[in-house]
């Protein structure tokens, strides 16, 4: 038995494993580009949102549409996400409401209070000692006048306070050392390797998926080891949130991960490929609280000369 087959056996050891594989299963492998037989999208929200199963006919038809399925399950994501903290400090009102009923709570109030209390009146007498003002006070020796300041021989006889001397504004000159700078960074700017953008379409039909058995006449995502800005149109039925971005290996390693938002359409993120050596590997997004969606990933030798 090779590595692969003993990695097949130990699947599903978990039952959080199986319901993944199953909400991805779903999700992906089966199109309905047509959209034939869908109901309404105010339709599939009552339904994630009545809080009980749907009917036998909401369940065929979500369990033959990838496209409705992906639509309910963000409807119900979205739905569970807001909830979850008000239920959290409504249970925590109500554990400080049942602590305010113990006989202890007015005892260690009053205690609290003479603590404060003392606090403030220690605080307002240090601030009253440090910050009162100071006087400054030129002592003389016993006996003889305080020294008076010389006049100058050249002042005049009406002011005994000598002229202010005008400043000379000296013209405004640019600072070296910020000269400097400004090309030091102007010169890091250019010498920077610009971003590659690549467009990848995640709705077509011959895109190769991370679980096909097979990719025989399928189309597989080709990328370079470099920098690369990933512009990736989401497929339909796609909620707007946050998504996280992994690539993985055949045995599901993240190699790479990072993180963006997106309005439901597309989804831009940047992955630095330059430490991929050149083999397949697997393209994953996934919201919070969602399976992931994978999509098999080809890294070439070597970017492409410039």
């Amino acid at each position: 038995m090779n590595h692969e087959d003993k990695s097949r056996d130990e699947l599903f050891t978990d039952p959080e494993e199986v319901v993944t594989f199953a909400q991805a299963y779903y999700a992906t492998e089966f199109p309905n580009d047509d959209r034939l037989g869908c109901p309404p999208a105010g339709e599939l929200r009552r339904a994630a949102h009545a809080g009980v199963p749907p009917d036998e006919r909401m369940r065929a038809h979500l369990f033959a549409c990838s496209d409705c399925f992906r639509s309910y399950r963000s409807a119900r994501m979205s739905r569970r996400a807001p909830e979850a903290p008000a239920a959290r400090w409504r249970g925590r009102l109500g554990a400080g409401l049942a602590g305010l009923r113990s006989p202890w709570v007015p005892v260690a109030a009053g205690a609290f209070g003479l603590v404060f209390l003392g606090l403030l009146t220690a605080a307002l007498l240090r601030y009253q000692r440090t910050d009162s003002p100071a006087v400054a006070v030129n002592y003389s020796p016993q006996g003889s006048p305080p020294a008076t300041p010389a006049v100058a021989p050249d002042a005049g006889a009406a002011s005994g306070v000598p002229e202010a001397v005008p400043a000379r504004a000296r013209p405004d000159r640019p600072a070296t050392g910020s000269t400097r700078k400004a090309g030091a960074v102007e010169a890091r700017t250019r010498r920077r390797p610009s971003l590659r953008v690549v467009y990848i379409d995640l709705i077509a039909d011959d895109l190769s998926r991370g679980d096909d058995q097979s990719t025989a006449g399928r189309r597989v995502i080709t990328l370079t080891p470099e920098r690369q800005r990933l512009r990736l149109r989401m497929p339909r039925g796609s909620a707007a949130g946050r998504y996280t971005v992994k690539v993985v290996d055949a045995f599901g390693k993240p190699l790479l991960t990072t993180a963006a938002k997106s309005g439901g359409r597309t989804l831009t993120v940047e992955l630095d490929l330059s430490g991929l050596t050149a083999k397949s590997y697997r393209l994953c997004l996934s919201r919070d609280g969602e399976a992931p969606d994978c999509y098999l990933l080809s890294i070439l030798d070597k970017p492409p000369a410039q």
